[in-house]
């Protein structure tokens, strides 16, 4: 869905606020020893942050008259009908980003490889429920005006930028990672996703990759290790530009055949 510059900035600094302000309570009540991270009000303040995203796109959608109910919603980011040609490029991705995490990282032998089964719906709830706002509205709208490679450099910025209160959180995932390895992997990523997007015009395949990734990233640790990090980045990038590439190709070529 494409949004004109003032739903896309509004949408972007009510997320921010929202997001900053919830996180950031966490932060302040942490220093003066009220509550934490892993405290029950810490845990909501966590969740009503991560969900910002999603709560400011389906107000989003409700005024634009995109959708009428939350059922309607549901719809939208659960369709998977999907061809399974689309399946297996989400798939391509996380080989291309989990393959050098093996050879860099290593595996964490404190958990089962099986520990994803619980843990995926979780993370369906807990990160993959952003790319409602990330990339059904913001990247979209970024490439109306600007190039795929662009648009996605913008998008992945305010990505990483949204992220930045976790690392002052102490007991969040990201409160022990280097912020600049966290980027570069952010840009690998949003690379991945908008291919993704662009390519399915799914709402649910971007939702399934990003609780995918944060599911088996603690089994294979990504972001940890800077070859392997710049290896996976790269990867995804190369792979998103062939993607669209191929998709724009196939594209013209249709129009020329017309």
């Amino acid at each position: 869905m494409v949004l004109d510059k003032r739903r896309l900035v509004g949408f972007v600094i009510c997320t921010f606020l929202f997001t900053y302000s919830a996180w950031g309570l966490i932060i302040a009540a942490d220093r003066f020893g009220l509550f934490g991270f892993n405290t029950p009000v810490g845990t909501l303040l966590y969740i009503c942050g991560t969900w910002a995203p999603t709560l400011f796109s389906y107000i989003i959608l409700k005024q634009n008259k995109t959708i009428h109910t939350m059922k309607d919603f549901i719809k939208l980011t659960f369709s998977l009908k999907a061809k399974p040609k689309l399946y297996v490029l989400a798939l391509i991705f996380l080989v291309a980003l989990y393959i050098p995490a093996m050879i860099g990282n290593g595996t964490n032998r404190d958990i089962g490889w099986f520990v994803w089964l619980p843990i995926f719906p979780l993370m369906i709830l807990d990160g993959g429920m952003e790319e409602v706002g990330w990339r059904y509205l913001v990247q979209p709208t970024l490439e109306k005006r600007f190039s795929f490679f662009s648009a996605t450099i913008v998008t992945a910025c305010i990505w990483w930028t949204w992220h930045l209160p976790m690392f002052f959180i102490p007991g969040s995932g990201q409160s022990e990672m280097s912020f600049l390895l966290f980027a570069l992997f952010i840009f690998g990523q949003s690379f991945a996703l908008a291919a993704i997007f662009q390519a399915s015009k799914s709402v649910w395949l971007c939702i399934m990759y990003h609780a995918l990734v944060n599911t088996l990233s603690m089994y294979w640790p990504v972001g940890d290790h800077l070859p392997a990090t710049l290896a996976s980045s790269v990867a995804a990038i190369v792979l998103s530009l062939s993607v669209v590439h191929l998709k724009q190709a196939k594209r013209h070529w249709n129009g020329d055949e017309r």
